[in-house]
């Protein structure tokens, strides 16, 4: 099961932490969710996560559901960057 690393910028930091979406969309695609916030960029934040289906979990955050909850948690879709463990 990889690890996956996934970091963006967000409108609103706090928002973003709080938001249930995450967790709403991904439970049954994605375990061991960590939040992270950049030290020095105020608006940069990230979420690791082990994803036993790559496929499945892209199918969700690209489809309608997960791109509602992109919108809903003021994620800049343009800066999302994503690793996956080697």
């Amino acid at each position: 099961m990889p690890r996956v690393i996934a970091m963006h910028d967000v409108d609103d930091v706090e928002h973003w932490l709080s938001s249930q979406q995450r967790e709403d969309i991904f439970k049954d695609v994605a375990f061991d969710m960590v939040t992270f916030v950049h030290p020095t960029e105020p608006n940069k934040v990230g979420l690791s996560a082990n994803i036993p289906d790559l496929d499945k979990f892209l199918e969700i955050n690209n489809g309608p559901i997960g791109q509602a909850a992109m919108k809903h948690d003021g994620i800049q879709a343009d800066t999302i960057a994503v690793m996956i463990e080697a």
